[in-house]
Order: structure tokens, then C-alpha cells, then sequence
């Protein structure tokens, strides 16, 4: 419990924890923690999933009439680099960031995000390693031969580091769709969107979920369009009198259905006003209109801001243990949703809702105190059984890390 509210009242790390005369309130030392942060017996997908669920409760509790606008609930997958400095990191490698278009020391973050028309919402994450020449991750013999390693009973989550990350993504999704949520549209940048992500969301579609696909497609793809079979960055060129302008989006671009390897696809051939350079957008919802499709890709970026936040503000990334049930205990506690809590209830919830709900109680006191019933609120329910007397545990804890 410690754990997880540290980064919440502002401690960064455990030695941070006991530094600043919070030691003796414990009757345990740093190496406590540390060994729970070791632990491979604990399940932190299960920690994000069971916050995600208790959020969503607390939300529709009170937000009654709130409204989102029209705008359909969507899960978004994307990925990041954690950059390390230690070569003695268990599993650490070389990992290629496709942003700065080079190596660096480090993980590649698969993430899965639940974004219901306000909030963005983590529910399950992956780590993943790229093997490079000779599986050796991009170190040398000897560099490899110096790595932390252990043995462990569950081996899960070490299995899914060489797991092609696409089948892995598929997988979460999956496994989201148990969950009390209700997502229209499954969202992805250009790496994801192949014919094989494409087929797996589909197949999960059924009576219970209505899935369809949304995303950014390279433009080299080949695809049939009107009988003709051609490079999809062709398309402008062959249909230039179908060009169109929406000049509230300041884009041109050309809709076309196609079959991409047995599978119908709206696309659409976008550019930006002045740009010579064209981006394909494609849906396998067909109905969409240009306006809807970009309006819907748009929330893929709530996604980027939720990386780009994390580490930021709760130090994603940043844990410097050799132990890779550490780094997964690590981003479990950036990822506890505390964003999503401050989000919610200071960005103008003004009709309904949390800040109607707390506005005469806390409207005076600062953002922390603020956010901090509804927090406990939520941790309430994911832990009163095992807390025991929950009321006075959150008592002791706030003084405690005040003083």
C-alpha cells in the first residue's frame, strides 16, 4: 500500500521514503520494500486491472448524466522506450527507438490503454527485448555474462520479453474484453497495423463486442481498389479528380474502399494542407465519413500524453534495479492511475460528475487534497479486506507523510 501511494504524496523512491525522518514510523527497513518489489509472486497486471475496474465504478457512481459527447469508448496499444544506464539490468539490450531513429540501452514498454470519452486508463503492459545479431541484444559476450539472473516459479511475464509483440498485443486485448468495459474501436500506429493484428481484433468481435480497427497504414501496402491491384500511395495519382478538401481540418485527401490481403478496408489518402507528402488512414468500419474517422484516430494520441505524463511526473522508467520483477513492480506504481484520478477531477467536470460530487468538501484545499477521497475511496474497495480497519490505515499514512 506504501508502494503504491508514494508517488501520490509525492515521495519518488523508497529511499526518498526513509530520508526525510519517515523511518521511524516503520518497523521495517528499506530492504522490505525492496524485497517486495522482487517479488515474482505478485501479480501486477492484476494491481492496474483491479484499479481500472474500480475506477470506472467510481465514475459511474458520480457522474450520473454526465455526458461524452458522442464519443465512442476505445482501447489504444502503443509502445515507448524505457532507456537504462546499468548493463547489469536482468534481460537489458539495445532497443530501436523509432523516434530518434537509434539504439538505446533499454526496454521496449508495450502498453494498453482504456479510453472511455474522458479518461485514459491503463489496464495491461508488456516488456519486450529485441534479440539483434546472434540473439545477444546488442552486448557483448562478457557484458552478458555480468547480467543479474535468478530463477523463478513464474515465468510469464520474462516469456513475453522475445514475444512478437503484435500476437502479445492481441493477447491483452483479449484479455481487456473480460473487463467491465465496452470498447467500439481498437486504435494503432502504422507499426501495428498488419493484416495479422487486423484479423486477430476482428476475430474477437462477437455478441458482446462490436470491434473495429482504426489506424495509420503504410502507404507501400499493395491493395485492389475497383478491380485494379496497386501500391495504395498510388491512389491520389490514379483518382486526382476524387481529391477533395475539408478546409476545418486544413487536409486533402481520397476515399477509397480496398481489399487489403482478403480484407475490406475504408481508406483514406490524407495530406495536409501544403505538405507533399500523403498519409493513409484506414477503418474497417466502412460507414465512417473523413471528419468522424480523424476525429476518432485523434484519441490514439491520449496515449502519447499518458507516456509522455508518466514520465514525467511519476517516473516511468527510471528504476534502476537489476531485477525484473522489479522493473515491472516499478512501472505498476507509475501506471496506478493517479493522473486519471487528478484528470477527472480538476479538468472541468463542472456538469454532474467527481468535481460536482467534492466541490463543496474540498473546492478550497490544494490538487492533492483534492483528489485524495477519491483515491482512497477507489483504494478502499481494491483493499478493505486485506487492510483490516482501511479508515484508520489512510489516517496513519497521511500524517505520517505529511509530517
Amino acid at each position: 500500500m506504501i508502494l503504491l501511494i508514494m508517488p501520490y504524496r509525492g515521495v519518488k523512491n523508497i529511499i526518498q521514503l526513509f530520508g526525510v525522518e519517515l523511518k521511524k514510523y516503520f518497523d521495517s527497513k528499506k530492504d522490505a520494500f525492496y524485497e517486495l518489489m522482487r517479488n515474482d509472486s505478485i501479480d501486477w497486471w492484476n494491481v492496474i486491472k483491479s484499479f481500472t475496474v474500480q475506477f470506472l465504478k467510481a465514475i459511474e457512481l458520480n457522474s450520473a448524466g454526465t455526458q461524452n459527447d458522442g464519443k465512442p469508448a476505445c482501447l489504444v496499444v502503443d509502445d515507448t522506450v524505457l532507456e537504462k544506464t546499468g548493463k547489469r539490468m536482468e534481460f537489458i539490450g539495445k532497443v530501436f527507438d523509432h523516434t530518434a531513429h537509434v539504439y538505446n540501452l533499454g526496454f521496449k514498454l508495450l502498453t494498453l490503454c482504456f479510453w472511455d470519452g474522458k479518461s485514459t486508463l491503463p489496464i495491461d503492459f508488456s516488456l519486450h527485448i529485441e534479440p539483434g545479431k546472434n540473439n545477444m541484444r546488442g552486448m557483448s559476450a562478457k557484458e552478458l555474462r555480468k547480467q543479474y539472473s535468478k530463477q523463478r516459479d513464474i515465468i510469464k511475464r520474462v516469456r513475453e520479453l522475445s514475444e512478437n509483440k503484435i500476437e502479445v498485443a492481441i493477447g491483452m486485448i483479449k484479455r481487456a474484453l473480460k473487463l467491465p468495459i465496452n470498447p467500439r474501436y481498437i486504435l494503432a500506429d502504422s507499426w501495428f497495423m498488419c493484416s495479422v493484428f487486423i484479423t486477430g481484433i476482428k476475430q474477437l468481435s462477437g455478441r458482446k463486442h462490436t470491434l473495429d480497427v482504426i489506424g495509420m497504414m503504410k502507404t507501400t501496402r499493395k491493395v485492389s481498389s475497383q478491380g485494379k491491384h496497386l501500391i495504395i500511395s498510388k491512389l491520389p495519382d490514379i483518382y486526382q479528380s476524387q481529391i477533395r478538401y475539408y478546409k476545418a481540418l486544413k487536409r486533402h485527401y481520397v476515399r477509397k474502399r480496398v481489399n487489403y490481403k482478403s480484407i475490406e478496408l475504408l481508406a483514406y489518402m490524407v495530406r495536409p494542407k501544403g505538405q507533399g507528402e500523403w498519409k493513409l488512414l484506414v477503418s474497417t468500419d466502412r460507414s465512417l465519413s473523413f471528419v468522424k474517422v480523424m476525429e476518432i484516430y485523434a484519441i490514439r494520441w491520449s496515449i502519447e500524453v499518458f507516456f509522455k505524463d508518466c514520465k514525467q511526473n511519476l517516473d516511468l522508467g527510471k528504476c534502476q534495479s537489476v531485477d525484473f520483477n522489479a522493473q515491472l513492480a516499478s512501472i505498476t506504481i507509475s501506471f496506478y492511475g493517479l493522473l486519471a484520478v487528478k484528470k477527472r477531477v480538476n479538468e472541468y467536470e463542472t456538469i454532474g460528475g467527481v468535481f460536482r460530487y467534492l466541490q463543496n468538501q474540498v473546492f478550497e484545499t490544494n490538487l492533492v487534497d483534492r483528489i485524495w477521497w477519491t483515491f482512497s475511496r477507489i483504494l478502499n474497495s481494491l483493499f478493505i479486506e486485506i487492510m483490516g480497519d482501511w479508515d484508520v490505515f489512510m489516517e496513519n499514512v497521511s500524517l505520517i507523510i505529511q509530517k
